[in-house]
């Protein structure tokens, strides 16, 4: 089974309206992209592009998809050819001595590696075990001091005042105003 490579269309937007579109082949290119955005003062909008069924990823998840996701969980994998099942993708790299990075390839493309292919197992026994556990978050309230308004988020003072994030948190932590307003902590 050949993976199709992805394509992406990299778009900059200003004022709602599309200034200029790119194709590139990498998300290492998708970076160099966004940064030239961020300098223009446009935002970007990488869509991902295979067997010409486009996929949105707003400015946000684009730092995301450039970055490899670390797995939430351990699954089991097997090897085609000698039917071994093995409980995560580490103990398979352990013992049949094929670096792990491999294996994942394998397993994403359906290609082979040592004359060995490889596919997740999803039996009815499986249970995925959670490695990553998510610490909590709890919500900031913030003020504007010029106005005198009170925000549960930091979402709703952002989409009310249309400011970007980086611009609201330095202006924050230096005590200067941003788009002529002053804004704190609650």
């Amino acid at each position: 089974m050949n993976a199709l490579p992805y394509k992406y269309l990299v778009s900059f937007h200003k004022d709602g309206k599309v200034i200029e579109s790119e194709f590139c082949n990498t998300l290492a290119e998708i970076k160099v992209l966004q940064a030239i955005a961020h300098s223009k003062g446009c935002l970007c909008e990488a869509h991902k592009l295979y067997e010409e069924k486009p996929v949105c990823v707003n400015e946000q998840h684009a730092k995301q998809e450039t970055t490899v996701a670390r797995p939430k969980w351990k699954r089991r994998c097997k090897c085609v050819e000698t039917g071994k099942v093995y409980n995560s993708v580490r103990e398979c790299s352990n013992d049949t001595g094929i670096k792990y990075r491999a294996i994942i390839n394998c397993l994403r493309c359906g290609s082979s590696r040592n004359g060995l292919h490889f596919t997740y197992d999803f039996t009815s026994d499986f249970i995925p075990i959670k490695t990553h556990k998510r610490k909590g978050r709890t919500k900031q309230r913030f003020i504007c001091v010029s106005t005198g308004q009170i925000f549960d988020s930091l979402k709703l003072v952002l989409a009310k005042y249309d400011i970007p994030q980086t611009s609201f948190y330095r202006a924050l932590a230096l005590r200067k105003p941003v788009k002529g307003l002053l804004f704190d902590r609650v």
